[in-house]
């Protein structure tokens, strides 16, 4: 959506020939007003907006609450606008279209979406919503009580599942913190805390398993 966007895909469709793409001729505006009562939406949703002012915070915020990653190439833009879209999980490229910038752009989304495919893949097989934010199951306490249960229970797993347990615990604290002004980087960190949340409550749950054979 934006005319040099679509004069840039018009003129390159065999540079892409891993995405099916429609090119809209109306205004930005126009479209935003109505985006989001269209079903279905697409993966990616790729608008020039070369300024961007308080009327496209609402529009576009709904339109990415409803699934599709937005990005966003933009020349002019306030702090506050950029963060309340960053907070929405929309990509804002800096500096217009230019070809590079668009192949780099769609390389490092295209990617992205594949990891986050592999983890809801992973979320269904294990029966977890990869959504969801697992609380922890044992406190420190509890672990260090778990992994004194060897001998009592003529088994080592305790100790070695509960060393597991407190070492995705300080790592998953750390995954967590890992901050990025960069998006690409941000929204990695996102899926690797994602991931380890996971495993974390997986070995919590074989933790479980054993404590109560």
């Amino acid at each position: 959506l934006g005319a040099s966007l679509c004069e840039h895909f018009r003129h390159h469709k065999k540079r892409y020939p891993q995405l099916q793409f429609e090119l809209l001729e109306q205004l930005p505006q126009d479209y935003l007003n109505t985006a989001a009562l269209h079903e279905p939406l697409p993966d990616f949703s790729l608008i020039q907006l070369d300024t961007l002012t308080p009327i496209h915070i609402t529009p576009l915020s709904k339109l990415a609450i409803k699934g599709s990653h937005i990005i966003i190439f933009y020349h002019y833009a306030a702090r506050e606008i950029r963060e309340a879209l960053s907070q929405v999980n929309i990509t804002l490229v800096e500096g217009g279209v230019i070809a590079s910038r668009i192949d780099d752009t769609l390389t490092k989304a295209m990617s992205l979406k594949e990891h986050m495919s592999v983890l809801e893949q992973d979320s269904h097989r294990f029966n977890i919503t990869s959504a969801a934010i697992y609380p922890r199951q044992y406190s420190e306490q509890d672990l260090i009580d778990a992994g004194n249960q060897a001998d009592k229970l003529h088994c080592e797993c305790p100790p070695h599942l509960a060393d597991l347990i407190t070492r995705l615990n300080a790592f998953e604290d750390y995954s967590k913190n890992c901050e990025s002004d960069n998006w690409r980087q941000a929204a990695v960190h996102a899926c690797i805390y994602s991931y380890t949340n996971q495993a974390r409550f997986l070995i919590e749950k074989a933790l479980t398993a054993v404590l109560n054979e």
